[in-house]
């Protein structure tokens, strides 16, 4: 199984091109709400497998969240909130709301325990950042849509009026270079609660693969002992045809098991079916493989604990070695 890692949102228009580099992709969805139509989509058409974490206690989840969105809507100052925030203050009497800014940003903290003094769960809290950074990835990516539109308008009406396309990198629409590294904001926050809940998933194992070169260096800066194997390209003369998509996902799966279970990774590489070597073109693939690590412990080293105190340990022995990758789409 391939595990898209760090995020739990795929933008709309890379859902397509990754799938057919590398297959079927698993994605942590930690609250089941906030699944985009595109992402059921390709769930339903076998493209994706949306993997919800059972040990998390979804009801406090989403009281966190709505705690969350009651302390943000009373610091945006935008008139309507405030006058209804004011309006329900005159209607009960002058008295002082039930909890103040401080109490919610309290709850918040403490996952969406509505005790005070209640001990926080570590699931809720990192399944909470990473519904917060669901939601602002989900913006970011429209916003970057709008952005890019005007700037194909304006565009148009360059070629129109002086017969050139001029590109205005002022609008902010994405560059030549692509669209910007999510994984640059928060990164170790993001690795963190991600690595979290995948560890209470029973089928954490595979290849753990990520698009952003920001969440790939600190993933290696974080295990240095990572063994790099690769990068290999897709073959530029495949045809992206179903048939050749279906040859390069079950090449990279054949490969991937064997570096899993392989003492000497290194021995065991070899270019996926459909990947070669030094092409010029397609998307790059690097994978690094953790040499005597097996996937649970690589989980509990992002999160510095002993492996004993996460998850049961449910993988065979014959997982070896955990493994990491980047893909350059």
């Amino acid at each position: 199984m391939i595990h898209f890692m760090p995020f739990t949102y795929l933008p709309d228009a890379l859902i397509g091109p990754l799938t057919r580099a590398v297959g079927p992709v698993s994605v942590l969805q930690p609250l089941e709400t906030l699944v985009t139509p595109a992402l059921q989509n390709a769930a339903e058409q076998g493209l994706l497998s949306l993997r919800p974490c059972k040990a998390l206690d979804t009801g406090m989840l989403e009281r966190a969240i709505k705690d969350f969105t009651g302390w943000a809507d009373l610091h945006q100052g935008r008139s309507g909130d405030l006058a209804g925030f004011f309006k329900a203050n005159a209607a009960s009497g002058g008295r002082e709301p039930t909890e103040s800014s401080s109490q919610i940003k309290d709850r918040v903290r403490r996952g969406g325990a509505p005790v005070s003094g209640q001990t926080a769960d570590p699931l809720v809290q990192a399944a909470l950042f990473l519904c917060l950074a669901h939601t602002y990835d989900r913006q970011q990516a429209a916003l970057a849509s709008e952005l890019s539109a005007v700037q194909n308008m304006q565009d148009r009406l360059d070629h129109i009026l002086r017969g050139v396309a001029e590109s205005k990198a002022a609008w902010g629409a994405p560059t030549a270079g692509g669209p910007a590294d999510r994984g640059l904001y928060m990164t170790d926050q993001r690795v963190h609660a991600w690595a979290r809940l995948s560890l209470g998933i029973a089928d954490a194992a595979g290849l753990f693969l990520t698009t952003s070169r920001a969440v790939w260096d600190h993933m290696l800066d974080t295990l240095p002992d990572a063994v790099r194997l690769g990068p290999w390209r897709l073959d530029p003369s495949a045809s992206g045809q179903p048939r050749d998509a279906m040859v390069q996902a079950d090449g990279l799966q054949e490969m991937i098991g064997l570096l899993a279970r392989s003492p000497d990774p290194r021995r065991a590489a070899l270019p996926p079916k459909g990947y070669e070597e030094g092409a010029a073109s397609g998307a790059a693939l690097t994978i690094c493989a953790l040499t005597g690590c097996p996937p649970r412990a690589m989980l509990a080293r992002l999160l510095n604990i002993p492996p004993a105190e996460g998850a049961p340990d449910l993988e065979k022995p014959v997982l070896r070695n955990a493994l990491i990758g980047h893909i350059n789409i």
